[in-house]
């Protein structure tokens, strides 16, 4: 069955970093930046979430990978970002499913409440807010940040 945002999706957001990696990042779905650029974690959320992981020294230990729930935006560049529905994170699953099997990941940081619906079957999963959420009250100083830095300190060196 065809996803109907894939028919109108001039480009997939699938996948960056190492590969095979160990920690895969998952966001719901790509906004303008990561769908220009064609990447997940790319603009104002790729840099804090880069910046987490520089701060917990995860890269030091662990081989990283970012790919996203839904690859395709859920609206044309130029409208509205929305969020994922249900019905496109089931569409999309599959694909999802074949990034974390192919990528070998032991762990996943599930990034928003979306994703955290998700259930990873055989991986150690951690969940983190998503990084929007914690600009509203000025990122490293936020309650999200801070704890996203514990959640993501609490992970053991592989």
């Amino acid at each position: 069955r065809k996803c109907p945002i894939s028919k109108k999706c001039k480009r997939k957001v699938f996948f960056r970093g190492e590969f095979p990696c160990e920690l895969l990042f998952v966001m719901e779905s790509p906004y303008v930046s990561d769908y220009e650029a064609g990447k997940p974690f790319q603009g104002e959320a790729g840099r804090i979430v880069e910046e987490l992981i520089q701060l917990t020294g995860l890269r030091k230990h662990w081989s990283i990978g970012f790919a996203s729930a839904v690859m395709c935006m859920g609206t044309t560049p130029g409208q509205k970002w929305r969020p994922p529905n249900k019905e496109e994170i089931k569409n999309c699953s599959s694909n999802l499913d074949m990034v974390v099997e192919q990528s070998k990941c032991t762990h996943v940081v599930r990034v928003g409440k979306i994703v955290q619906k998700i259930p990873f079957e055989s991986q150690i999963t951690v969940d983190i807010q998503y990084p929007n959420t914690m600009l509203v009250s000025g990122c490293n100083e936020s309650e999200a940040f801070k704890d996203a830095i514990c959640e993501l300190s609490c992970i053991p060196p592989f």
